[in-house]
């Protein structure tokens, strides 16, 4: 049996038996689009904060690889992209 086969088998069993999709109680469906209403708004404005910062102008230390091999020298198990991660929050100690 093909992976489409077992889907069209279940569904064809579940609607036998009498088992549809149902429609959440108004309160439960109010909450929801309140919930994708705030995470669009939010979506919105991240982006349109994001945009102000242009981090494509952010300065780059001159010694950024000396910076990264010498935080890796001090914590091996990181990956290079953790260790510019820290170097950029301030926490390369």
């Amino acid at each position: 049996m093909t992976s489409r086969q077992l889907i069209a088998f279940v569904e064809s069993k579940l609607t036998d038996n009498g088992v549809r999709k149902i429609i959440p109680a108004k309160a439960d469906l109010d909450q929801a689009y309140r919930g994708f209403a705030h995470g669009r708004k939010a979506e919105v404005i991240i982006k349109r904060e994001l945009a102000k910062l242009n981090c494509a102008t952010a300065p780059v230390p001159r010694d950024l690889k000396a910076c990264v091999e010498d935080y890796l020298r001090r914590h091996p198990a990181v990956r290079w992209d953790e260790a510019v991660s820290e170097i950029v929050n301030g926490g390369a100690s």
